[in-house]
């Protein structure tokens, strides 16, 4: 897996930004969401992390944001001369994944014309569905087609998928394209160490599949006050004269992550994108990892692990 200061080679050979702004959580809209009931303080917040220097926007069917998402490129090329080929767009369908070419379909419409009649990343959001009525390998197969057939996705992945499921896409007969990416809760309290190897080190049929963390904070957020994580990464923050969360982020970096985080905060999200420049040491990115790898938080799907 190749990086440079910005991207991450993918399993497909095309690059996907490591740092994306997420539109889920705080944003949360649900299915509902529609362009005549646009988020004026989303659309802003988008345009805020644009002209920051994110060129990584990540939404969902399940979101309700896409078109939100739409509308804040639209502002974003007009006023920026940038164009669709400098944002890259990561959106989900949600389970159960019955029709996908329907729903990327629908997706797009969301997103309007500034998509470009194309996403460079297409999840399956969740693997929570009767597969005995709707084989994975049906959807997968179905997937395959928006990458080679229609060419509404560059890419395709899944989100918050175990080791059962990828065993399950391993074993598809005539495999034609492995999952690029599996967006999952990761931080130093989350590590799923079995999975990453798993990912790593899987033969051929899906190697060097990428994680995308979603809530790489949480270790400052939600468990703050938990463990000893927070006290490591200020400690590690006060020395190089960095912030807490630029810390966390090139923890993430440094373990192969893409981070896909959020704020409404100008500032927060500057700090993200300086980020990018900042290299930790490999005994700084043990100390956090060991800081946080002897106990297992998750704010979203408590209780559920990713090793199994």
């Amino acid at each position: 897996m190749a990086t440079t200061a910005a991207t991450i080679l993918l399993n497909d050979g095309t690059k996907i930004p490591k740092l994306a702004y997420g539109t889920g959580t705080k944003w949360f809209k649900g299915r509902t969401g529609s362009a005549s009931e646009l988020s004026s303080e989303l659309v802003e917040s988008i345009l805020v992390a644009l002209r920051a220097g994110f060129t990584h926007i990540d939404t969902a069917e399940a979101y309700g944001t896409e078109p939100e998402v739409g509308r804040a490129l639209e502002l974003y090329f007009a006023e920026s001369g940038k164009t669709r080929a400098d944002v890259y767009i990561t959106t989900k369908v949600s389970p159960p994944p019955t029709n996908v070419h329907e729903s990327l379909t629908n997706s797009l419409a969301r997103l309007g014309p500034s998509a470009s009649g194309y996403v460079d990343l297409y999840l399956i959001h969740q693997p929570f569905w009767d597969t005995t009525t709707l084989p994975l390998a049906q959807v997968w197969q179905s997937l395959e087609s928006l990458v080679l057939d229609t060419k509404q996705t560059r890419s395709i992945g899944v989100s918050n998928f175990r080791i059962a499921e990828f065993d399950a896409i391993k074993g598809i007969p005539g495999l034609r394209v492995a999952p690029a990416v599996n967006q999952i809760e990761y931080h130093a309290y989350s590590q799923s160490r079995t999975l990453s190897t798993y990912l790593s080190t899987a033969d051929a049929a899906i190697s060097g599949v990428t994680i995308a963390a979603y809530g790489p904070l949480q270790p400052l957020q939600k468990f703050a006050d938990v463990g000893s994580v927070k006290t490591t990464v200020e400690r590690i923050a006060a020395v190089n004269g960095l912030s807490a969360s630029q810390v966390l982020l090139a923890w993430g970096w440094a373990k192969g992550t893409v981070q896909v985080t959020t704020s409404s905060n100008e500032q927060r999200l500057k700090e993200a994108v300086a980020a990018l420049n900042v290299t930790l040491t490999q005994e700084e990115v043990d100390e956090i990892s060991a800081s946080g790898g002897n106990v297992t938080f998750r704010k979203f799907g408590a209780g559920r692990s990713y090793d199994d």
